[in-house]
Protein backbone atom coordinates (compact mmCIF):
# COMPACT_ATOMS: atom_id res chain seq x y z
CA UNK A 1 0.00 0.00 0.00
CA UNK A 2 2.68 2.36 0.41
CA UNK A 3 3.82 1.58 -2.98
CA UNK A 4 0.79 2.70 -4.57
CA UNK A 5 1.06 5.90 -2.30
CA UNK A 6 4.10 6.27 -3.91
CA UNK A 7 2.45 6.23 -7.48
CA UNK A 8 -0.37 7.80 -6.54
CA UNK A 9 2.13 10.59 -5.91
CA UNK A 10 4.54 10.64 -8.90
CA UNK A 11 0.91 10.83 -10.70
CA UNK A 12 0.13 14.35 -9.08
CA UNK A 13 -2.68 12.66 -6.70
CA UNK A 14 -1.82 14.30 -3.29
CA UNK A 15 -2.06 11.95 -0.15
CA UNK A 16 -5.08 14.02 1.04
CA UNK A 17 -7.41 13.08 -1.80
CA UNK A 18 -6.64 9.30 -0.67
CA UNK A 19 -8.06 7.50 2.15
CA UNK A 20 -5.55 4.94 2.67
CA UNK A 21 -6.19 2.02 5.00
CA UNK A 22 -4.96 -1.42 5.57
CA UNK A 23 -6.12 -3.89 7.72
CA UNK A 24 -4.58 -7.25 8.88
CA UNK A 25 -5.31 -9.75 11.79
CA UNK A 26 -1.79 -9.84 12.88
CA UNK A 27 -0.60 -7.14 15.24
CA UNK A 28 3.19 -7.40 13.56
CA UNK A 29 2.01 -7.33 10.46
CA UNK A 30 0.40 -4.12 10.92
CA UNK A 31 3.26 -2.74 13.08
CA UNK A 32 5.85 -3.26 9.55
CA UNK A 33 2.87 -1.69 7.47
CA UNK A 34 2.67 1.23 10.03
CA UNK A 35 6.60 1.51 10.07
CA UNK A 36 7.22 1.42 6.36
CA UNK A 37 4.23 3.64 5.32
CA UNK A 38 5.96 6.22 8.04
CA UNK A 39 9.54 5.48 6.74
CA UNK A 40 8.17 6.55 3.44
CA UNK A 41 6.32 9.79 4.78
CA UNK A 42 2.96 8.49 3.94
CA UNK A 43 -0.56 9.11 5.57
CA UNK A 44 -1.64 4.98 6.41
CA UNK A 45 -4.53 4.52 8.63
CA UNK A 46 -3.42 0.80 10.10
CA UNK A 47 -6.34 -1.71 11.36
CA UNK A 48 -6.42 -4.47 13.03
CA UNK A 49 -9.31 -6.80 11.51
CA UNK A 50 -10.79 -9.45 9.43
CA UNK A 51 -10.72 -8.44 6.04
CA UNK A 52 -13.10 -5.76 4.96
CA UNK A 53 -16.43 -6.38 7.91
CA UNK A 54 -16.14 -3.05 9.38
CA UNK A 55 -15.75 -0.81 5.81
CA UNK A 56 -18.87 0.96 4.46
CA UNK A 57 -20.48 -0.34 1.20
CA UNK A 58 -19.53 1.07 -1.93
CA UNK A 59 -16.46 3.23 -0.50
CA UNK A 60 -13.56 1.28 -2.09
CA UNK A 61 -12.05 3.06 -5.13
CA UNK A 62 -8.91 0.53 -5.15
CA UNK A 63 -8.54 -2.64 -3.14
CA UNK A 64 -5.41 -4.43 -2.93
CA UNK A 65 -5.49 -7.91 -1.67
CA UNK A 66 -2.45 -9.73 -0.65
CA UNK A 67 -4.02 -13.07 1.19
CA UNK A 68 -1.86 -15.97 2.27
CA UNK A 69 -2.58 -17.56 -0.73
CA UNK A 70 0.02 -21.25 0.26
CA UNK A 71 -1.80 -23.90 -0.30
CA UNK A 72 -1.50 -26.05 3.41
CA UNK A 73 -3.93 -27.80 5.47
CA UNK A 74 -7.07 -26.49 6.46
CA UNK A 75 -5.67 -27.21 10.04
CA UNK A 76 -3.11 -24.85 9.78
CA UNK A 77 -4.75 -22.16 7.61
CA UNK A 78 -7.48 -22.58 10.24
CA UNK A 79 -5.38 -22.33 13.23
CA UNK A 80 -3.33 -19.51 11.88
CA UNK A 81 -6.72 -17.48 11.15
CA UNK A 82 -7.79 -18.14 14.99
CA UNK A 83 -4.11 -17.76 16.85
CA UNK A 84 -3.86 -14.54 14.58
CA UNK A 85 -0.25 -15.48 14.21
CA UNK A 86 2.20 -15.30 11.40
CA UNK A 87 0.93 -18.46 9.87
CA UNK A 88 -1.91 -16.55 8.76
CA UNK A 89 0.31 -14.61 6.22
CA UNK A 90 0.60 -17.67 4.37
CA UNK A 91 -1.44 -20.35 5.51
CA UNK A 92 -4.34 -20.30 2.68
CA UNK A 93 -5.81 -23.92 3.01
CA UNK A 94 -6.10 -27.05 0.60
CA UNK A 95 -5.83 -24.78 -2.73
CA UNK A 96 -4.70 -21.72 -0.90
CA UNK A 97 -8.21 -19.84 -1.79
CA UNK A 98 -9.88 -20.07 1.72
CA UNK A 99 -9.38 -16.61 2.87
CA UNK A 100 -10.12 -15.20 -0.85
CA UNK A 101 -13.37 -17.05 -0.77
CA UNK A 102 -14.35 -15.23 2.24
CA UNK A 103 -13.53 -12.11 0.60
CA UNK A 104 -15.72 -12.88 -3.14
CA UNK A 105 -19.26 -12.71 -2.20
CA UNK A 106 -18.61 -9.24 -0.90
CA UNK A 107 -16.41 -8.30 -3.43
CA UNK A 108 -19.16 -6.23 -5.42
CA UNK A 109 -20.57 -4.95 -2.36
CA UNK A 110 -17.49 -3.08 -0.88
CA UNK A 111 -16.52 -1.44 -4.48
CA UNK A 112 -17.65 1.89 -5.70
CA UNK A 113 -19.13 1.67 -8.88
CA UNK A 114 -15.45 2.43 -10.76
CA UNK A 115 -13.36 0.55 -8.19
CA UNK A 116 -10.78 -1.91 -8.80
CA UNK A 117 -9.50 -5.04 -7.04
CA UNK A 118 -5.91 -6.38 -7.65
CA UNK A 119 -5.40 -9.89 -6.28
CA UNK A 120 -1.91 -11.73 -5.54
CA UNK A 121 -1.94 -15.28 -5.82
CA UNK A 122 -0.35 -18.38 -6.88
CA UNK A 123 -0.64 -20.44 -9.58
CA UNK A 124 -2.27 -23.41 -7.59
CA UNK A 125 -5.25 -20.43 -6.16
CA UNK A 126 -6.76 -21.29 -9.96
CA UNK A 127 -6.97 -17.54 -11.32
CA UNK A 128 -9.23 -18.85 -14.26
CA UNK A 129 -11.67 -20.38 -11.80
CA UNK A 130 -11.03 -17.14 -9.62
CA UNK A 131 -11.77 -14.92 -12.68
CA UNK A 132 -15.36 -16.87 -13.61
CA UNK A 133 -16.41 -16.53 -10.41
CA UNK A 134 -15.64 -12.65 -10.11
CA UNK A 135 -17.49 -12.61 -13.30
CA UNK A 136 -20.21 -14.79 -12.38
CA UNK A 137 -21.36 -13.04 -8.71
CA UNK A 138 -20.68 -9.48 -9.79
CA UNK A 139 -20.22 -9.01 -13.43
CA UNK A 140 -16.75 -7.42 -13.26
CA UNK A 141 -13.99 -8.75 -15.84
CA UNK A 142 -10.56 -10.29 -14.75
CA UNK A 143 -7.44 -8.87 -16.14
CA UNK A 144 -4.08 -10.79 -15.56
CA UNK A 145 -1.48 -8.32 -15.43
CA UNK A 146 1.89 -9.72 -14.15
CA UNK A 147 3.46 -13.27 -13.56
CA UNK A 148 6.68 -14.01 -12.08
CA UNK A 149 8.21 -16.93 -10.50
CA UNK A 150 9.82 -16.04 -7.37
CA UNK A 151 11.55 -19.38 -6.13
CA UNK A 152 9.18 -22.18 -5.99
CA UNK A 153 6.38 -20.09 -6.24
CA UNK A 154 4.15 -19.21 -9.47
CA UNK A 155 2.57 -15.94 -8.69
CA UNK A 156 0.30 -13.55 -10.47
CA UNK A 157 -1.23 -10.41 -9.83
CA UNK A 158 -5.31 -9.82 -11.56
CA UNK A 159 -7.16 -7.21 -12.05
CA UNK A 160 -10.71 -6.51 -11.74
CA UNK A 161 -13.07 -4.25 -12.89
CA UNK A 162 -16.42 -3.81 -13.70
CA UNK A 163 -17.33 -3.47 -17.15
CA UNK A 164 -18.20 -0.21 -18.76
CA UNK A 165 -21.28 0.35 -20.65
CA UNK A 166 -19.77 1.05 -24.51
CA UNK A 167 -20.36 3.99 -25.62
CA UNK A 168 -23.58 5.22 -27.49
Amino acid sequence: ITGLAQILARGGVPAASAALVATDLNASANAATAATAAANSVPLEVVRADLLGAVRPGTVDVLLFNPPYVPTSEEEAAGGQAERDISAAWAGGPDGRVVVDRLLPDLGRLLSARGVFYLLGVRENRPDELAAQVEAQHGMRAELIAERRAQNERLFVMRFSRSQPASA
